[in-house]
């Protein structure tokens, strides 16, 4: 049982230290975790100041990247929680490599801009590649991997 569910292991004052850190510096950072803030696992505490957090660093974070789900899917962050407003940040989460669930096995490549001065560290491009594991199987076969689907291509 926690009694400080809202930052009881002092993760989210290491993450705004870090945070206040990189904006005084101008620098870009990437979160990246194995569980997405709001999932089952999650306290929601935690969660709501974790949200409150993504939120005040809309500029310092450039992007989020987290799995755990075994979903293809994504989240976005809105200013003051609220679904009607203004979106501020959003989370990639990547699909997994496990055949949990009767899912066919993926995994993403992204493309992130960098590696210049003034770079904006954002993801360009997200490559999702799949396997059918039960024809792999079925065929007694190496699985064949394939470009699903690219973010950039399918959705711009």
């Amino acid at each position: 049982m926690y009694i400080n569910q809202t930052d009881p292991d002092e993760t989210l004052t290491w993450l705004i230290s870090e945070l206040l850190d990189s904006e005084a510096k101008g620098e870009k950072v990437h979160i990246i975790s194995h569980i997405p803030a709001g999932d089952d696992s999650f306290l929601m505490g935690w969660s709501h100041n974790f949200y409150e957090i993504v939120n005040r660093f809309e500029n310092t974070i450039a992007a989020q990247f987290y799995g755990h789900t075994h979903n293809d899917h994504f989240q976005v962050y809105y200013e003051d929680s609220d679904p009607n407003g203004r979106p501020t940040h959003f989370n990639f989460i990547t699909p997994s490599i496990t055949t949990n669930a009767y899912k066919n096995p993926a995994y993403r490549i992204y493309t992130i801009d960098g590696g210049y001065l003034g770079a904006s560290y954002t993801v360009l491009d997200a490559e999702t590649y799949t396997t059918d594991i039960t024809q792999a199987n079925m065929e007694d076969e190496e699985p064949m991997w394939f470009l699903e689907y690219s973010t950039r291509l399918t959705f711009y």
